[in-house]
């Protein structure tokens, strides 16, 4: 049995930018209301239930690709996850850099001294060894 396009009602809001999205492979339609947009996902791409509120997109892979959520108040957003990205602990206020392919702790930085000096070794960790990682579009394999 061919597979076949999943089509769904997305918030209009979107991170990094619509055309990111659409390169990724997601067709917008314009459905006539000011915060919801017509889509169909990437080929093989589904969306399932996430934490709270938010729901994910789930790639041919498995992989959560990114999220996106409705609000009464702004209509909702969606955003794109990226391959490597800097996460906070707010528990203990350390931050760790992230691998979201295999889930897995690249780089560690104790709690300890200025957070905005931790945040840019972090950032120069991953300028370093991965300069496209701002893009949500680059590193997935």
């Amino acid at each position: 049995m061919k597979e076949r396009p999943i089509a769904c009602l997305l918030p209009k809001k979107m991170l990094p930018d619509k055309r990111t999205f659409e390169l990724l492979g997601f067709n917008f339609l314009d459905c006539g209301h000011e915060q919801i947009l017509h889509a169909i996902l990437p080929f093989s791409w589904r969306t399932v239930r996430s934490e709270g509120l938010w729901n994910s997109f789930i790639d041919e892979k498995g992989l959560e690709r990114g999220r996106y959520l409705f609000s009464k108040l702004s209509g909702g957003e969606m955003y794109l996850l990226r391959r490597y990205d800097i996460f906070h602990d707010y528990p203990t206020g350390d931050l760790h850099v992230k691998d979201c392919q295999n889930n897995k702790i690249i780089y560690f930085l104790p709690a300890c001294g200025d957070p905005e000096i931790l945040r840019e070794k972090a950032e120069n960790f991953l300028d370093t060894n991965y300069p496209k990682w701002r893009s949500p579009l680059s590193y997935w394999t």
